[in-house]
């Protein structure tokens, strides 16, 4: 398995090759990097600001990492397109953080296809938007919905007209109101009561009719506690939390220095179907001037060394992963992993195959693919 092996990275600057428990302790000395600060502090018009050293994990595989330098100013959007750039993306996924209980996030299809998706089903191949689609009624209350509320107004209305007393009008279409009301609960009483009583008798395994009250709402209490018990046992299984459960929501147009300080330990998912889980965390912060540019200030500072994995038929070094065999990403395991020889005789063919990339998306949805 990959993640057994010891991580190793490169510093962006001088080159070198350093275990992934020394890396930041070079950051801090190397001489590469104090000269490119240097440099940068002696250009015209630099300007000195709050800086953030970060790192970056796979949630789950710790073997890819990166350390990055971004400025406090930069918003959540130009970290999450960097992201994007350098690992994570392949389809124009959603993507979100989650800080202190916000979860921020963002939904890049907007930004590609401001006018609908290609493809969609408008007469002119994805030029609007598309329109969600008209969900039919649940069947217990067809009724409900097929009922002429203006005429079953008009009826009773009219009926009441020949009845009319000493009243004002507001008391008389309350009077009026009250009647249609009763004729809808009849409808909804019957339908829907009907539907109920048909699901308790099946959940229950008993015939309402036969059935005393009180046993009902005994068994009823005990299904309860049943799914409760259930759902506790699942939520214990959960590899790690939802990402919007108890979280409130909002975008990523926020600064880094608005929403994160040193020690903030954050999360980043990219995709909520195939979705990769990144960890981040704020190492230090210093002031400086920013080495990265305006549309791109993230700075790789240094990025781990690809995790070798091996091919499963001949144990030579894989570069290709079957998404048919493999679930989950390749890193997490062999399975699915192949040379280009073994390749060739691989039962699910060629176009279930993705290269193997120094990325913890490597293997997922269609990373890395060649239409992408």
């Amino acid at each position: 398995m990959a993640d057994k092996q010891i991580s190793n990275g490169t510093c962006a600057y001088c080159k070198e090759t350093f275990p992934k428990n020394v890396i930041k302790r070079h950051l801090n000395t190397c001489k590469e990097r104090q000269a490119a600060q240097e440099a940068a502090g002696q250009k015209s018009r630099a300007k000195k600001e709050r800086l953030f050293h970060l790192l970056v994990e796979g949630r789950d595989l710790p073997m890819y990492w990166l350390h990055l330098e971004v400025p406090a100013s930069a918003k959540l959007t130009d970290l999450d397109q960097y992201l994007r750039d350098i690992w994570l993306e392949c389809c124009g996924h959603l993507s979100a953080f989650r800080i202190d209980k916000v979860s921020y996030s963002i939904s890049p299809e907007d930004d590609f296809f401001p006018m609908g998706f290609p493809g969609s089903n408008d007469p002119l191949g994805g030029m609007f938007p598309m329109m969600p689609p008209v969900q039919a009624p649940p069947p217990e209350l067809t009724p409900l919905f097929s009922m002429d509320f203006e005429g079953l107004f008009n009826k009773h209305f009219d009926e009441q007209r020949t009845k009319v007393a000493d009243e004002t009008g507001e008391v008389f279409v309350q009077r009026v109101m009250k009647l249609v009301v009763g004729e809808i609960a009849e409808t909804l009483e019957k339908s829907l009561g009907a539907a109920m009583i048909s699901d308790l008798k099946e959940a229950l395994g008993a015939d309402l009719k036969k059935l005393p009250a009180k046993d009902m709402l005994t068994r009823l209490d005990a299904l309860e506690q049943e799914a409760l018990k259930q759902q506790a046992q699942l939520e214990s299984l959960q590899p790690f939390p939802l990402l919007f459960d108890d979280f409130r929501e909002e975008n990523m147009d926020k600064a880094l220095g608005d929403v994160l300080k040193v020690g903030t330990k954050f999360d980043h998912e990219y995709d909520f179907g195939s979705t990769t889980e990144l960890t981040l965390k704020v190492l230090s912060e210093r002031e400086g001037v920013a080495l990265g540019k305006k549309k791109a200030p993230a700075v790789l500072l240094a990025r781990n060394e690809a995790p070798e994995i091996l091919c499963e038929v001949c144990g030579q070094p894989a570069t290709l992963v079957c998404t048919n065999c493999n679930w989950g990403g390749v890193a997490y395991s062999n399975q699915g992993a192949v040379c280009k020889k073994c390749a060739k005789k691989h039962q699910c063919g060629d176009e279930m195959m993705l290269p193997i990339v120094n990325s913890p998306r490597t293997g997922v949805c269609a990373y890395g693919s060649e239409w992408v």
